[in-house]
């Protein structure tokens, strides 16, 4: 059996309750735009690398949808709900990040959410000295739903393919983690 050595983590539902409202703006965001988005065609791309969402989108709405101007907009409208209520850490998470910091497991965040507004988030809640890395998908070539930045984030914290990784995420991502599927522990 081999061992395992790092644990990666996704950030927005698994770390910090912010999924909620990625979903709820992103929906926001669309109506102001004249747009009405189920909650199940937001989980279709919102993970996804903006480049590779912005395609999608026009495809599936029309060129009338603007991806960018209703992306800008989710943001605005997260952005300032967090300045109000802040941002809620999921329960457990510190206990866990030390327990395996104890235990000698590296750890590295890996999201779609951009360095700077997530080594803030994760700085807000207390917890962003407990990560070897954060790792976030405008590092790489290819975002999710590619598995390009899970691969990085082992590289970035050392552990090799040949090394069996523990994986956490959302039902959506795991087009990523089937593509990586030797390297993954289920």
């Amino acid at each position: 059996m081999r061992k395992i050595r790092a644990v990666l983590f996704d950030m927005d539902g698994v770390l910090i309750d912010t999924e909620k409202y990625l979903t709820r703006f992103w929906r926001q965001a669309a109506a102001e735009a004249g747009l009405l988005l189920s909650l199940e065609e937001c989980y279709a791309f919102r993970s996804f690398a903006g480049k590779y969402a912005a395609p999608w989108f026009a495809e599936k709405y029309g060129e009338q949808y603007d991806y960018w101007t209703i992306r800008e907009r989710r943001k605005e409208l997260m952005q300032e709900h967090i300045r109000v209520h802040g941002i809620e850490k999921k329960d457990g998470v510190e206990e866990v990040l030390q327990v395996l910091s104890q235990e000698g497991y590296q750890t590295a965040v890996v999201t779609a959410t951009d360095e700077t507004r997530a080594r803030q988030y994760l700085r807000d809640i207390g917890i962003l000295e407990l990560f070897d890395a954060v790792i976030c998908a405008n590092m790489v070539e290819r975002g999710k739903p590619f598995p390009d930045v899970y691969l990085y984030a082992c590289e970035k914290i050392q552990n090799r393919k040949n090394r069996r990784t523990v994986w956490r995420w959302r039902i959506l991502q795991t087009e990523s983690g089937r593509r990586m599927a030797p390297d993954v522990m289920w």
